[in-house]
């Protein structure tokens, strides 16, 4: 495991201790909703302050990359060759979420746990 994730990991370990009830009443109904809104990005162009783009909602993009790492660092999951880029995530979250037997109402991270087994497998 490479530095950066080692730290990473380390950190988000310590953040997840210090908020585990939190994190467990978060439905994937809940990280959906929250996934849905998107935060504006604005820049000035020719002068003019414009909306530029969009990206995802800050609760979103951090729980699912939390997520993500959680299971990259205890090898749940494998990278191979797709991305890790939340907008990727969110897709692999969202697609798995509108599979028919999939129950919305269950905690966000077993719902994470499943989509991400499913598209990050590890080839033994």
């Amino acid at each position: 495991m490479n530095k950066f994730l080692r730290r990473f990991s380390v950190a988000l370990l310590f953040a997840a201790l210090a908020y585990p009830s939190f994190a467990d009443e978060v439905t994937a109904a809940d990280l959906l909703k929250a996934c849905s809104r998107k935060t504006e990005v604005w820049e000035r162009v020719n002068e003019k302050l414009e909306s530029v783009g969009q990206k995802l909602d800050a609760f979103c993009e951090g729980y699912l990359s939390g997520s993500f790492f959680t299971l990259l660092s205890e090898d749940r999951i494998c990278l191979g060759t797709h991305s890790a880029r939340p907008e990727y995530l969110e897709s692999v979250f969202r697609i798995h979420s509108s599979r028919d037997l999939v129950d919305l109402s269950q905690y966000a991270v077993v719902a994470l746990k499943e989509a991400f087994t499913r598209a990050f497998p590890c080839k033994r």
